[in-house]
Formats: C-alpha cells, sequence, structure tokens
C-alpha cells in the first residue's frame, strides 16, 4: 500500500514543464522563420513574374529588329515612333547603338554588360546598385521583404498603394548574339500583390499559431495547478509547514549530498500526555500548542535543516551539528523553548540517532531516533541518543509480534499460580493466574520481555481471554474431581476496558465453562482508574453485580488512590511490593503508611492482601495489622499448576 502512495505521488509531481516552454519557443521562432520565408518566397515570384514580362518587351524589340532586317547603320532610323519603351542596343561589345532614353555618365559597360547567354535580367535600384541577377536575391532578401509587408500594413492595406519599385534591365539577343536590346523596366510591387500574402499570413496565424500558444499557455496553467495541488500534499494544516510526507520525499534526495559536508542528526520530540491535554482543553487549544511549538522549532533551525510534525504531537528533525555535544545543546534549548508554551500539563522528551554516511532512508533513521525517544518517557529525562540495544529490543518486539498469535494458537502461554496465604492461619487460601511463555523457538520468555509488547500492540486482550478462560477451565476441572475451589485472581488489562461490553464479554467467556462466578477474582492496575474513570466505574459495578469479586492491584502507586476508593466499589485492596521494599515497615513512616491503609480497606469492607513479601518480620507486622492474605517468596514463587496442586493437598483451602 504505502509503495502504490508512493508511486501515485511520484506521478502526481512528475511534470516537466521546461520542455513545453523550450517547445513553445522553439514554435515561435520556427513559425516566425517559416513567415518570413513564405513571404521571401512569394515577392520572388512576383518580381519574377514582373521580370519575365519585361524580358518579353525586350524580346519582342529584338524581334522587331530581326524582322526588318536591321544593319548597324540601321539603327540610326530605329526605333520608329510607336515605340514608347525606354530601351537602348549595343552591339557584341557593348557600343550602343541607338538608345530612346537619355545615357548618362553612369551607364557604363560595367553596369549593363549582359552575360554569355544573353538572357539575363539585371535588377538594380535607384543608384544602379546591383541587387538581383536572374531573380538570385541578395542576403537580406527576407527583413527586406519583411520591411515591405509592414509598409503595406502601415498603409492600411490600400490596394493602390505602391509597396516597393524595382528597377531592372531585360536583355534579348538579337542576330544570335549580333546585338542585344536592353529595355530600362520598371518592377512596382502593389499593395494588390501583397494583399493575398498578408491573407494568408493571417490566416496561418489563426489557424496554426494560435491553438499552438493557447495550448502552451493552457499546459502552462496546467502545471501551476498541479505544482499547487503537489505543495497541498505537502502542507500540514497545523503548522502551516511541511507534513511528514515531504520530509521523507526531500530528504531522501538531499540528505545523501548534505551528510558528505557536515555531520547530521535526526530527532525525535514529542509531547507526553498530549490526549489527555486535548481532552481537557478542547482541541483548539492543542492546536494551537502544536502550531506554536511548529513555530519554536522552525526558529531554532537554519535553512538547510527541516522538520516536520510525524503524528498528533510528535515532530521529527534533520539538523547539523560539528559534534552529538553541539547537537545535543541545541536539542535541550529546543526542549526548553517548548517548555515555555504555558502548558504545565504537558512534557516534553527528545530521542536523537547520529547518521552515517550512506545513510539515506529517513524513514529507517528516524525509527532509531524514536526507539531513543521512547527510552526518554521511561526514563522521564530530556533527551536520549539511540544504541544498539534499542535497535535488539525493536527487533525483539518485532520477533514477538510475529509469532504472537502462532503461540496462543499452539497453547504455549502457560499459566502459573502463585499462592496467596492467610496472614495469621499460614494456610493456604487463594492464588493469582500469571502468564508464562514456554516457546517452541525462544524457549522460556519471561513475562517482562512480551507483556508490554502485548500492551502496547493490543493483544494483551486475547491474553486476557486465554487467561481467564484457563482459570475457568482449571476450577471447572477442581470441581469435578471433588477438590476444594480455590479463588483465583485474574489481570484484566486496562487497554480491555476501551469494550463497552467488557462485563458481558467476561461473563460470556466464564459461563461458556459451566464454573460459579464468586471463585474469579478480576484484578485492575490502580492506572487503569484513571483513563475514562466514569464508564470504568460503570464496568466494575456491572462486574460485580454479575458475581465477580473486584481488586484493585498496585494500590499505592498513583496519585489519586484514597479518591479512587471512594468511587469504585472494591472487594480486596492488593498493597504494592513497593511498600515493603527498602527499610519498608522497619521505617516508622512506612510502618503507619501501611497500617492506616489497612485500617482504611477494613473500614470500607474490603479485604487487603500484601505482594512481594519476602521476610518473616514482615508477614508477622501484617498479621498484627489485620492484613488478611499474603502473597509472596516468603512463602512460595509462582508454581506451575500441578506443583500449585499439590500445595492444595498439603493446606486447608479454606478462605480466612
Amino acid at each position: 500500500m504505502k509503495n502504490k502512495r508512493d508511486r501515485k505521488i511520484r506521478k502526481l509531481k512528475r511534470v516537466h514543464i521546461l520542455p513545453h516552454i523550450l517547445a513553445l519557443v522553439f514554435f515561435i521562432i520556427f513559425f516566425i522563420f517559416a513567415i518570413r520565408v513564405f513571404w521571401g518566397a512569394i515577392f520572388n515570384y512576383l518580381v519574377q513574374i514582373k521580370m519575365d514580362s519585361a524580358v518579353g518587351v525586350a524580346q519582342s524589340i529584338a524581334n522587331k529588329i530581326e524582322s526588318k532586317n536591321i544593319s548597324d547603320r540601321d539603327f540610326e532610323n530605329f526605333p520608329e515612333k510607336n515605340f514608347t519603351e525606354k530601351f537602348f542596343v549595343t552591339d557584341a561589345d557593348g557600343r550602343i547603338l541607338v538608345s530612346t532614353m537619355k545615357m548618362d555618365e553612369d551607364y557604363t559597360k560595367d553596369s549593363y554588360m549582359h552575360t554569355n547567354d544573353g538572357k539575363s535580367v539585371l535588377i538594380y535600384d535607384e543608384n544602379l546598385i546591383k541587387v538581383m541577377r536572374d531573380s538570385n536575391i541578395g542576403p537580406d532578401t527576407t527583413k527586406m521583404h519583411f520591411d515591405q509587408i509592414m509598409r503595406f500594413a502601415r498603409l492600411g492595406g490600400n490596394r493602390q498603394a505602391e509597396i516597393c519599385k524595382y528597377k531592372c534591365y531585360a536583355i534579348a539577343p538579337v542576330y544570335d548574339g549580333k546585338y542585344y536590346v536592353y529595355l530600362n523596366s520598371d518592377i512596382p510591387i502593389m499593395g494588390y500583390d501583397t494583399f493575398v500574402l498578408v491573407f494568408i499570413t493571417l490566416f496561418n496565424i489563426v489557424v496554426v499559431a494560435v491553438p499552438v500558444i493557447v495550448y502552451n499557455v493552457f499546459l502552462l496553467f496546467a502545471f501551476i495547478s498541479r505544482k499547487r495541488r503537489v505543495k497541498l500534499i505537502y502542507y500540514d494544516a497545523f503548522t502551516g509547514g511541511k507534513n511528514w510526507l515531504y520530509f521523507k520525499e526531500f530528504e531522501n534526495k538531499k540528505l545523501g549530498r548534505m551528510i558528505r559536508k557536515n555531520h547530521m542528526y535526526i530527532a525525535s520530540i514529542s509531547f507526553s500526555k498530549f490526549k489527555n491535554f486535548s481532552a481537557c482543553y478542547g482541541a483548539n487549544r492543542a492546536e494551537n500548542v502544536i502550531e506554536n511549538a511548529g513555530a519554536i522549532i522552525k526558529s531554532k533551525l537554519d535553512k538547510k535543516e527541516v522538520f516536520a510534525r510525524y503524528s498528533e504531537a510528535e515532530f521529527g528533525l534533520i539538523i547539523a551539528a560539528e559534534n552529538c555535544e553541539s547537537c545535543e545543546r541545541r536539542l535541550i534549548d529546543i526542549v526548553q523553548e517548548l517548555k515555555k508554551c504555558d502548558v504545565k500539563e504537558i512534557t516534553f522528551n527528545c530521542g536523537a540517532y547520529s547518521i552515517e554516511n550512506g545513510a539515506v532512508d529517513v524513514d529507517y533513521l528516524y525509527q532509531n531516533a524514536r526507539l531513543a525517544r521512547r527510552a526518554a518517557v521511561q526514563k522521564n529525562i530530556p533527551l536520549v541518543w539511540f544504541d544498539e540495544k534499542m535497535k535488539e529490543e525493536q527487533i525483539w518486539e518485532s520477533t514477538v509480534e510475529e509469532n504472537m498469535e502462532e503461540a496462543l494458537n499452539n497453547s504455549e502461554f502457560e499459566v502459573y499460580l502463585q499462592p496467596k496465604y492467610g496472614a495469621n492461619s499460614r494456610s493456604l487460601a487463594g492464588a493469582e493466574a500469571l502468564i508464562r511463555w514456554n516457546s517452541s523457538k525462544f524457549g522460556f520468555v519471561s513475562p517482562g520481555r512480551f507483556i508490554p509488547i502485548f500492551e502496547k500492540n493490543g493483544f494483551i486482550t486475547k491474553i486476557d481471554d486465554y487467561m481467564l478462560r484457563k482459570v475457568a477451565e482449571l476450577q471447572k476441572k477442581w470441581q469435578e474431581e471433588g477438590k476444594q475451589i480455590v479463588p483465583v485472581s485474574v489481570n484484566i488489562s486496562r487497554v480491555h476496558f476501551a469494550r463497552e461490553d467488557l462485563a458481558e464479554h467476561i461473563c460470556e467467556i466464564v459461563d461458556s465453562v459451566g464454573i460459579s462466578r464468586e471463585g474469579i477474582e478480576l484484578e485492575l492496575t490502580e492506572s487503569a482508574f484513571f483513563e475514562e474513570k466514569d464508564a470504568l466505574i460503570g464496568i466494575v459495578r456491572k462486574l460485580k453485580d454479575m458475581g465477580f469479586a473486584i481488586s484493585m492491584d498496585d494500590f499505592g502507586t498513583g496519585f489519586s488512590s484514597l479518591n479512587s476508593l471512594k468511587d469504585l466499589p472494591l472487594d480486596v485492596l492488593k498493597l504494592d511490593a513497593e511498600f515493603f521494599r527498602g527499610s519498608g515497615i522497619r521505617d516508622e513512616r512506612g510502618s503507619a503508611i501501611v497500617a492506616a491503609t489497612i485500617q482504611l480497606a477494613k473500614s470500607l469492607g474490603m479485604k487487603t492482601v500484601a505482594e512481594g513479601i519476602e521476610e518473616e518480620e514482615q508477614v508477622n507486622f501484617l498479621a498484627e495489622k489485620g492484613c488478611e492474605l499474603i502473597q509472596g517468596y516468603y512463602f512460595d514463587k509462582p508454581l506451575p499448576i500441578e506443583e500449585f496442586e499439590n500445595r492444595m493437598n498439603l493446606f486447608d483451602t479454606s478462605v480466612e
């Protein structure tokens, strides 16, 4: 899907206007050149017709001389009075024998001397400068003709207007070259001669040039429109800058050049708790925060450096710095500036990665920076640099996700039970169901290596269902064997509470096995009570009404524990192991808090379970203060089902 999208975007961008512009320029030049050549050809044709007419007149004079059999001495009586043409006759040596025109000294032999073929036409201008012989126009003819057409246009297209006039000598031989007749003739080019030429030219412009020009103008506007659409694709509505698609496309092209000249670094900056902030203060204020953050980041970057918004509240940056220390100072400065947005509810964390030569895949590089940023969030520090251990964790996460469905289908996940003992009786009184992964590929995998991954990708909901069904089936087995059913608590992930029908869903699983709901205790972590609190309270009340016991796990690790006790209908309160680590109950303040919590639970009608107990002193203290159940390594670690059943045979399983 991603490759298909990228191909469509590249196709949309692949519009090269330069060839079309060059083609348009070439067409205009070619069209002008063609028009000029066309004009020249027509002019040559017009001149040639008039020249042929002059040659015909000269030849008719030569024919009359031959018909009258005129010799040298007879030319004195030639021409006759009815000859109106201006001409003169020469002998083969160029000596003028007779002339009907005034001959001045400029009319020398060289100016009118015929060629050997005796059929030439010599064209000259007003000053007897030779312009053309035998219709062979000189090098500046096209411009001359163009100027003449313009003159016709200035005359307003008057057909009677004289555009230009050539002078010529039309030469005709007499007696096979004994004499030559030179006819002095004008060749005028009139308006009506060029009228058709101008009409045809205008017609060509309308029919050929205008559509081509219109097409290229349309193409230019289409190109501009497409460029705008491409720009819109790369536009980020929140920051007003470029979006992540541009970040990838642009940097993949130029990053290779940049890292050869600079030390380049890629970073990921995110806002934690942004969703909660948006829910509390509204989408408009959240958008303003994003916009302001984008402006701050942009102000801290050079022109050659870029940034873009990766997701709702996450920015990617590519910056240049002399070394890692310099880069870190700049990133910390950006984070500090972001904290000045006057948004106390949001914290900022950054992850950075040093780009090595040859690495130009922005997506790949940025994922490394994101891994480092996640570590910064977990450690609650402003910035963390990427290291290969993070990459190994990422690879492991991908490996787990590739194999989790297969593992579930093959029942590779096993149920372990950690016993709960009465604080006073020291007898088995319950258990907590814990999951273990005995993988056919990786061996025994501890929960800490896969549970966080399942919680992140949502697979934990299937694990919850799996564990609930397994515990129900185990209790059904004990019932059929005539054993005392031990209450077993099963963890329900906070991810699962996104289901509106969670209570009905849990009932369906347990009821399908055919076991009483009273033997199953549902454990919820304290942190789950602070997301969609109202909806969660409704689900908990439904479950309690349906016969399940409800317990709060990890009590004491949050910041609103007492407030949650006020609203939630709980049956069991589990004291977190943190209460008992270190000095724990040996400290006066610590022991007072534990004792007060136990008394508070009793006053609210709840039982208490202390988890993580490893010392006898702790057991005695808890028994003295009224804690009902103890869970921890002092009594037992989590046990496989077979070993737990052995414990059942040794202890009285009645709950205190």
